[in-house]
C-alpha cells in the first residue's frame, strides 16, 4: 500500500512542477542598432510575468503595473552608449509597455532618464536616444527570446499521470507489494 501512495504523491508532485514551469517568467534579448549613419547601439533585456501568446493575431501587451494586459512588464533595462536605462529611471507620467503580436516583439514603449541626464525613448520599432550635449541618434530595436524552454503541455501530463496510476494500480492488484508474485493453493 506504501508503494501505491508513494507513487501517487510522485505523479502529483511531477505535475505540479511542470504546472508552475510553464507559469515562469520569460527574458528577451533586445539589440538595438543606428540607421541613417548614426552610432547608437546597445543591447538590454526585458523580463516579462508570462509567455506572449502564440496564434494568428493574437496580442498580448504587457505593463510596469497589470492594466488588464496579458502580464507584467517585470524588468527592463538597457545600456546605450554607457548610459544605463532601468524602469526605475522612467519618466514618471509614462507607462512602460512591451506589446507582441503571435509571439513577436511589435512595440515597446518606453521613456527614461539616465544617471547623467542623457534621455531615450523607444515606441513602435523605433529608438530616439539625445545626449545632454543636444546630439541625437535615431535607431532600431530587435528582440530574441533568452532561454526558450520547452515545457509539457498539460493534457500530456495528465495523460502520463493517468498511465502511471493506472501501473500501480494494476500492480497492486495483482497483489504484489514487494515485486514478488503472491502464492495461492
Amino acid at each position: 500500500m506504501s508503494t501505491f501512495k508513494n507513487l501517487t504523491l510522485a505523479v502529483v508532485l511531477t505535475v505540479a512542477a511542470h504546472a508552475g514551469a510553464a507559469n515562469a517568467s520569460v527574458i528577451y534579448n533586445l539589440t538595438l542598432t543606428p540607421t541613417s549613419g548614426g552610432t547608437i547601439e546597445g543591447a538590454g533585456t526585458i523580463m516579462l510575468s508570462a509567455a506572449p501568446l502564440l496564434g494568428f493575431n493574437q496580442v498580448s501587451n504587457y505593463f510596469q503595473t497589470p492594466q488588464g494586459g496579458s502580464g507584467t512588464l517585470l524588468d527592463l533595462s538597457l545600456v546605450i552608449g554607457g548610459d544605463r536605462f532601468t524602469l526605475e529611471q522612467k519618466n514618471s507620467n509614462s507607462n512602460p509597455l512591451a506589446q507582441f503580436i503571435s509571439g513577436a516583439l511589435d512595440d515597446i514603449t518606453f521613456a527614461g532618464v539616465a544617471a547623467n541626464g542623457d534621455s531615450l525613448m523607444m515606441t513602435s520599432d523605433f529608438v530616439f536616444y539625445m545626449v545632454q550635449s543636444g546630439q541625437q541618434e535615431f535607431g532600431t530595436f530587435s528582440a530574441v527570446l533568452d532561454r526558450p524552454s520547452a515545457v509539457p503541455e498539460p493534457a500530456s501530463l495528465a495523460l502520463m499521470g493517468g498511465g502511471l496510476l493506472a501501473l500501480a494500480a494494476l500492480r497492486r492488484r495483482s497483489g504484489t507489494s514487494d515485486g514478488a508474485p503472491t502464492m495461492s493453493y
